[in-house]
């Protein structure tokens, strides 16, 4: 499939990896609802692309039993009660809010029936096992439930999300259907669907059935993350950001949805929602790795609104013998003037094995020092290695034109005559 991301972010992980999900390979559908994102995702790239506000879900009734106290009945009807005002997420607060991640949780009153109970724990951990692969753990789970004279419809559920992961949609769509019968169980089963669509790459149904199963539960994590991936894969960036925003927000140690979105808003240069993500992300104690990396990123977008000692202090509890340490350090320095300084540490980061981001830096210093031969070596082997890259293409074409070598037009994608033999 054809990447989403502009050139250059090519290297970034795919979300179905990062979130533990696996569908099959996603492609654009050209329907008139997919032509609409990317519309928007066009609209983006000329700066008419408003920053996402948080999605409002507090707005839809939620289900939640009408005795907090006692376990729901899952053959019975699901009572509807209004979310309480706690939940707001436009609730006045005393301390500001740094990021719409950061909001009050909606109270356990107002969450779905099912992920109040053990059981709804249980089935939850089961569907996170089929996402990682370990299917023994999902079917043992499924098992002590199906015995279970109440909660036997979570174990049917379990197993049409195992009848995804193996292919078998029609036999998942049976047993969604199956369980939708029972009113507390539709949004599992309008989530079952939209798996399933999803797979079959009917991009419209799929939302279609996400959307009901936020309306049922605004708050149901599956659905704002597979929401994510199809606006994501659609082109619809601004959507995409409010659903990963709306995961980290239900999930307060989730970090993998903040850095995506981050990285989505640094592709379309957003830098101050991408600093929002970031920060709201290392107040989460994230991994060290990951910790390192938001760090990077952020420092990457400090620079780029020319807020040089904000980038300098946050990667100064880094790691400096790491290359993506150095060759952001690199970018700050040459950012400052210091070209001496970006060059030394440009050098020493392509050295221990960072070659996209110190080239670069390298690049462009020695571009600016007028050292035209330097650049052009430094930059044509990463054109060939990645010719998808098209920065390199760049600025190895400013660098060549200055030294007033010839470009042959057919290898630089370029339209022209092939260039004689003697002149080349």
């Amino acid at each position: 499939m054809r990447s989403a991301l502009p050139p250059g972010r090519e290297s970034l992980p795919r979300w179905y990896d990062l979130f533990g999900l696996r569908p099959s390979s996603l492609q654009t559908a050209v329907t008139g609802q997919c032509l609409l994102w990317l519309a928007g995702g066009l609209l983006s790239l000329g700066g008419c692309w408003a920053a996402p506000q948080a999605s409002s879900p507090d707005a839809r009734p939620a289900a939640a039993p009408a005795n907090e106290n006692a376990s729901p009945d899952l053959s019975a009807p699901a009572a509807q009660a209004t979310p309480s005002p706690a939940a707001d997420a436009t609730a006045v607060s005393e301390e500001p809010i740094a990021s719409p991640v950061d909001r009050p949780l909606p109270p356990p009153s107002a969450r779905h029936p099912i992920d109040q109970i053990p059981e709804g724990q249980a089935y939850r951990r089961a569907l996170e096992a089929w996402d990682a692969g370990d299917a023994d753990t999902a079917q043992r789970i499924a098992n002590e439930l199906a015995g279970h004279p109440t909660y036997s419809p979570l174990a049917v559920a379990i197993e049409a999300v195992g009848h995804i992961k193996r292919g078998e949609l029609e036999k998942a769509l049976e047993l969604a259907e199956q369980i939708s019968s029972i009113p507390v169980m539709q949004r599992e089963a309008y989530a079952i669907a939209g798996e399933v669509f999803q797979r079959r790459q009917e991009w419209t149904r799929a939302e279609d059935a996400f959307l009901h199963a936020l309306a049922i539960d605004p708050y149901h994590v599956r659905s704002h993350r597979w929401l994510a991936v199809l606006y994501y894969d659609s082109g619809a960036m601004r959507l995409a950001t409010e659903h990963l925003r709306q995961v980290a927000w239900l999930e307060p140690q989730e970090c993998k949805s903040l850095m995506l979105s981050a990285r989505i808003y640094i592709d379309y240069e957003q830098y101050s929602e991408a600093i929002e993500d970031l920060r709201a992300l290392l107040r989460r104690d994230p991994p060290t790795d990951m910790a390192v990396a938001a760090k990077i990123e952020l420092a990457h977008c400090y620079t780029q609104l020319r807020r040089l000692e904000d980038a300098r202090k946050v990667l100064a509890d880094c790691p400096s013998e790491l290359p993506g340490v150095l060759a952001m350090r690199a970018a700050v320095a040459e950012a400052e003037g210091d070209f001496e300084e970006a060059a030394r540490l440009a050098r020493d980061a392509l050295q221990r094995g960072s070659p996209a981001k110190a080239a670069l830096v390298l690049g462009r210093v020695l571009v600016a020092q007028g050292q035209w031969q330097a650049a052009v070596e430094l930059l044509e082997p990463l054109v060939q290695q990645t010719p998808s890259d098209h920065r390199f293409r760049m600025l190895l074409g400013r660098a060549a034109l200055r030294r007033r070598f010839l470009i042959d037009p057919a290898r630089s994608f370029l339209i022209g005559r092939q260039p004689d033999k003697d002149r080349t």
